[in-house]
């Protein structure tokens, strides 16, 4: 049983939010950084990787090489610098990581081990290691030192691949050395979930009651590792994981939910630029620009430069939440942005500005003499903005007319309304220099439209809690959006919906060349049969409609024949009723009847008598008036009508034996008979 507790205290899965994680017992954190394997807390101790087969990838939150991809045959290396946390009986640890599977082929997997696998690895003392099982759920499997024996202990959270997911295991080694064999002290969470402890199998020696031995195997992600003539080596073998590990952290003591709930909920929040920098301008010398982020959300702010069609790093970093960029002369003349990056790495770009020293500049990021600028025949104009610097700047903007640029009369503001097809440039002047700008290419866009081109499924009609998707077509490349919010458009012209009642939805396809917009609607039709049941006079009715493939049930039940929009009841019970309507099925909530009468008796306050009972052949009918009695079976079936007033005798020499319901019509009431 000592390769039990091994693995269970492997791991705990725990989230947290990225400013507020615990940090009481954290003794290593590994975020990954641009690619960094160092802990920036706690140990200094700083990873290893294999040479190939690793690399820098996007993260959970999406910022750019701040996670581990590890392809078969990779590896990612912690060391040996936690061993003394997870060893002897009174170890108590908490491991916290997250994993996204890229690949898996219901085969055991290595995440993470402190142990070997292949038999030419072997070590003694081998720890702990923490696989996916065949089923996709998390399993820590605990060795025996010397042995060879081990323990498996799984989860019940199934990881999904392609999606990431919070794995934590955490262990509080004294604990589960007094609950042997139960798992008391281990507490395994999934994405928040805490996992249902199923010892699945033991073999060999269990854990003795000096916990777990330190073994020579390094701690790893991505494969069982050994340490052979060249260092940290891999025990190649055919559970190498497929995927990506983000953000794994060491703790020092078992953490409890509330812990585990912190780290699940971490969160990644892009620097807050509070103040843009603005385009700067000089007749000679140098100048400077300015950002300023608040305080908190930015880790570094560093400038870039537009030159040569692309963004250039300029080399220059600063950490505070304001970043000043000095010395720029008229050689860096042209667009420039800051790059902040928070904390946990997401990367914002501050509004991008122009510098002019010695003249104007301008603050074009495009490339190429033409610049394409789209004029849309329902707007009428389009908008050239000159986007230029330079002290007291002036401008004059010019047309191309029989081969010849001639100035625009009265066209001398930083922007200009292009009202037809043409090349258009402008001048600018200042500080005694002149700078024009490349062409704008005016190109008239004429007859967008968007329309509906069919449903995925339902032709427009859903039954509630379903989905469909609308086709758009559109006659330019545009970008869509949609009122009411919600759903999603994937592909590009599929919007998928699903609405918990009728929508009209408006879509607007505004194009990607001069903004032209076009508008249509599309109605989705939600049909939620919502049968109801209600009572009158002792009969069960059927509300709303119409519907169709009517089956009343009593206590879950079918009832034979029972199709018709109400029922009498034969029987007190919970009664139910499923129909159909427009192609979708629903059920009714249950109606608890309890008004059944069980005797001759019942019936005496409306004058109703029924004799002999029970009977044979023949019986009696007594009433007070003029009435219509109906004899139903079990089934709430009608299997006799007739219309008495006073005494009648009824001939029921058809009906078989059985239990029988007389009902009369006008009071409603009810009576048991039995045919003998």
């Amino acid at each position: 049983m000592r390769k039990l507790y091994s693995i269970l205290f492997s791991f705990i899965f725990i989230s947290s939010s990225f400013a507020q994680i615990p940090t009481n017992g954290l003794v290593g954190q590994y975020l990954f950084t641009n690619g960094s394997l160092s802990s920036n807390y706690g140990a200094p101790y700083t990873g290893t990787q294999s040479t190939t087969n690793v690399t820098n990838v996007e993260d959970r939150f999406g910022a750019p090489n701040n996670a581990k991809d590890v392809n078969p045959g990779g590896w990612v290396s912690f060391g040996d610098v936690f061993d003394d946390i997870t060893t002897g009986s009174g170890a108590a640890f908490t491991y916290s990581f997250w994993i996204k599977l890229d690949a898996f082929n219901n085969s055991y997997k290595c995440i993470l081990a402190k142990a070997t696998f292949e038999s030419t690895c072997y070590f003694a003392g081998r720890q702990y290691a923490v696989l996916i099982n065949p089923q996709g759920q998390v399993q820590l499997q605990a060795f025996g030192a010397l042995t060879g024996g081990h323990a498996r202990v799984d989860g019940n959270t199934v990881l999904s691949v392609g999606e990431w997911h919070h794995v934590a295991i955490s262990v509080d080694m004294p604990t589960l050395l007094a609950s042997l064999p139960a798992t008391n002290g281990l507490t395994m969470y999934v994405d928040n979930v805490l996992q249902t402890n199923t010892v699945s199998e033991i073999v060999g020696v269990g854990i003795s009651t000096n916990g777990m031995d330190n073994g020579l195997a390094p701690l790893g992600f991505g494969t069982y590792l050994t340490v052979g003539g060249n260092g940290i080596e891999s025990c190649a073998s055919s559970q190498d994981v497929d995927g990506k590990l983000d953000d794994f952290r060491i703790y020092s003591r078992a953490l409890g939910a509330d812990g585990v709930d912190s780290l699940f909920n971490e969160t990644c929040d892009a620097a807050v630029i509070t103040q843009q920098p603005e385009s700067q301008s000089a007749c000679s010398g140098t100048v400077s620009v300015s950002c300023t982020a608040q305080a908190g959300t930015v880790s570094e702010i560093r400038w870039e430069r537009f030159y040569n069609t692309i963004w250039h790093d300029m080399n220059v970093s600063h950490t505070g939440p304001t970043s000043t960029f000095s010395g720029i002369d008229a050689s860096q003349n042209g667009p420039w942005r800051a790059k902040l990056i928070s904390p946990c790495g997401l990367v914002t770009y501050s509004d991008v500005i122009v510098t002019a020293v010695g003249g104007p500049a301008f603050g074009n990021t495009q490339s190429g003499f033409y610049q394409d600028a789209y004029l849309c025949s329902t707007l009428g104009s389009v908008e050239l903005d000159a986007n230029a610097a330079g002290i007291s700047s002036t401008y004059q903007w010019q047309e191309y007319i029989n081969n010849v640029w001639t100035d625009i009369n009265g066209a001398t503001d930083p922007t200009y309304d292009a009202t037809a097809a043409g090349s258009i440039r402008v001048n600018v002047a200042a500080c005694g220099q002149t700078e024009t700008s490349d062409a704008f290419s005016i190109i008239p866009v004429n007859g967008h439209s968007v329309v509906v081109n069919g449903f995925t499924s339902g032709n427009g009609s859903i039954c509630l809690g379903q989905s469909t998707g609308i086709i758009i077509q559109t006659s330019l490349s545009s970008t869509i959006t949609w009122s009411p919010s919600g759903g999603s458009l994937s592909p590009s012209n599929i919007l998928t919906v699903s609405p918990s009642e009728t929508t009209t939805y408006t879509i607007t396809a505004t194009s990607d060349f001069g903004s032209c917009p076009a508008t249509t609607t599309a109605t989705i039709t939600v049909n939620d049969p919502d049968p109801i049941i209600s009572e009158n006079n002792g009969m069960l009715e059927l509300t709303g409609g119409p519907f169709t493939n009517i089956q009343w049930y009593l206590n879950g039940n079918a009832l034979g024949g029972a199709n018709q929009s109400s029922y009498t009841p034969a029987t007190d019970g919970n009664y139910t009723v499923s129909v159909s309507q427009n192609g979708c099925n629903a059920t009714s909530d249950p109606y608890a009847y309890t008004g059944v009468p069980t005797g001759i008796e019942d019936g005496a306050a409306s004058g109703l008598k029924v004799y002999p009972n029970p009977f044979s052949s023949d019986f009696i009918i007594e009433t007070n008036e003029l009435t219509t009695v109906s004899v139903m079976n079990a089934m709430g079936e009608v299997v006799l009508s007739r219309t008495v007033n006073g005494r009648t005798s009824i001939d029921a020499t058809s009906l078989s034996a059985g239990i029988y319901f007389v009902r009369e019509e006008t009071s409603g009431a009810v009576m048991k008979l039995v045919k003998n």
